[in-house]
């Protein structure tokens, strides 16, 4: 749902702004032009987000992780008493698969009537009489109908007129020029186009708003270009419209067409006739002045758009997460682990990633649980595979052995050969996944042993051993949120554990 949350969002900022020129002082046929700019540019903006290059995924990086300890670091895992974790109430998970399933449902039936209604107008059109034909215009005279139109699709455009007009031919040729000039100003085809995305966007106010205004500034730049160019006598043209006014029923006008005269049209009859007294020039200055506001209105809603998206309040993951849920792993619903959890539904490539990482997990989760309960470990350390790799195993970054990790856990080789791993030049265990989980699971177990504190323990495991302990001496704390925030770990990696830990749970949070 979030291209149709972004459209109906573009809508109302371009829409909003459309209408407010409105009321400047300018021309109605740059207002028509600012109306046509603001669409296109609202349209362009969900095709631009799709060409807009999003973060990828950011696999934790360390050259330290499992340095041996030295003399003045041993022996200060149990300085201080672990911290109580936080309880939260448990309640029923969010579920807004089927609302979404009825949403798009409602708004595809909506659209579908789309052609019907198309089909309705061409019913109505060819049932009128072929008056003439002027390249690919088809002028038709009708005697079910009480104004004008014209209407556009593909190549081929028509003008219908009600066949009383036939009695003047003085009005008759007015008609005609009003509704030509609506096909020379494509106005059928924008018109057409609005129709469309009413229907798609039809829960929409600003788009009912915009498309009123749209009508009226047709009318408007169509009467201003007929009097400007002395195409037609005011006077004359005025009472003309009095007479299609008289004469006209308060019905619709045909789906996607522009008329003269048309239902409400004719409350507007006093405003049109007072504009032909006073026909405004063109103002470049201030024209070019919108037209660079509603530019740097696309510039923003991309960006706005671009890094938007459904996220997670605290209220909703407090509701949602039961701390209960996870035995023996340290679950904390912060700021921290909550943008940690946005951060994995920030953009497509992180949705992508946590995706398909939740469906590899499917295919390890019996290897994981039973390595993990054998180290009297939480069934929830998954989570560290989670954002090391995605469960994906991952080779050296180099073509030969570094320092950097590799395999699902991301060992280093100093670390993975401390733990019974080969890695070498002709082999490397770090790939065998059964082999480096149980790995992992020792490693995670002994370092837990000695910290007496999981959550010191998952920060050990990115920063390393040494790190932790020479800040806990340092900054006098067995606080982890501390450590973090005074020792200035750049990645949080403890959070991002914890949501992971928390998406395993609950992957409908974010997908």
């Amino acid at each position: 749902m979030t291209w149709y949350l972004q459209l109906n969002l573009a809508l109302f900022a371009f829409g909003s702004l459309a209408i407010l020129a409105s009321f400047l002082n300018i021309s109605s046929r740059q207002k028509l032009k600012f109306h046509y700019l603001m669409i296109v540019l609202c349209l362009l903006v969900l095709p631009t987000l799709s060409l807009v290059p999003e973060a990828s995924y950011e696999y934790p990086i360390r050259n330290t992780l499992g340095d041996p300890l030295n003399a003045t670091t041993q022996g200060l895992y149990l300085v201080h008493e672990s911290i109580a974790k936080s309880s939260i109430p448990k309640t029923i998970p969010y579920r807004y698969e089927y609302i979404s399933y009825l949403i798009y449902l409602i708004i595809f039936g909506v659209s579908g009537l789309i052609p019907w209604k198309t089909i309705k107008t061409y019913k109505e059109i060819h049932r009128a009489f072929t008056f003439k034909k002027i390249g690919n215009t088809h002028i038709k005279i009708s005697d079910r109908l009480y104004s004008p139109y014209a209407f556009s699709f593909l190549k081929n455009s028509y003008i219908v007129l009600p066949q009383f007009l036939l009695q003047d031919m003085g009005q008759l040729k007015l008609a005609l020029k009003h509704e030509f000039q609506h096909i020379k100003n494509r106005d059928t085809g924008w018109i057409y186009l609005f129709e469309m995305i009413l229907s798609l966007c039809f829960l929409n106010p600003i788009v009912y708003l915009w498309r009123k205004q749209v009508l009226l500034d047709q009318e408007f730049a169509c009467d201003e270009s007929l009097i400007a160019r002395k195409k037609v006598l005011p006077r004359a043209y005025a009472a003309c419209l009095i007479q299609v006014a008289e004469t006209t029923h308060p019905h619709k006008i045909p789906y996607g067409a522009s008329g003269m005269a048309w239902g409400k049209m004719k409350s507007q009859l006093s405003r049109r006739i007072e504009k032909m007294k006073n026909i405004k020039q063109e103002r470049k200055p201030l024209f070019s002045t919108i037209v660079a506001a509603g530019i740097l209105l696309f510039g923003l809603s991309v960006f706005a758009l671009q890094s938007s998206t459904n996220k997670i309040t605290m209220t909703q993951l407090r509701d949602t997460v039961n701390v209960n849920d996870f035995d023996g792993f340290p679950i904390e619903v912060n700021d921290q682990v909550l943008e940690e959890l946005n951060r994995f539904s920030s953009n497509n490539n992180w949705r992508e990633f946590t995706r398909k990482s939740l469906k590899r997990y499917e295919a390890y989760k019996s290897l994981i649980d039973s390595k993990a309960e054998a180290n009297n470990l939480p069934s929830e350390i998954a989570a560290v595979a989670f954002v090391e790799s995605g469960f994906k195993n991952l080779p050296d970054r180099r073509t030969s052995i570094s320092s950097k990790g590799a395999g699902m856990w991301q060992f280093i080789p100093n670390t993975a050969r401390r733990y019974g791993l080969t890695v070498n030049e002709n082999r490397d265990e770090r790939l065998d996944i059964p082999l480096a989980t149980d790995a992992a699971m020792r490693y995670l177990r002994d370092n837990n042993l000695k910290f007496n504190d999981l959550r010191l323990t998952l920060i050990s495991y990115y920063q390393g051993e040494n790190r932790v302990l020479k800040d806990i001496v340092k900054y006098g704390t067995r606080d982890p949120w501390t450590l973090i925030e005074q020792g200035n770990y750049q990645t949080p990696y403890l959070a991002r554990v914890m949501a992971a830990a928390i998406l395993i749970k609950y992957p409908s949070l974010v997908l």
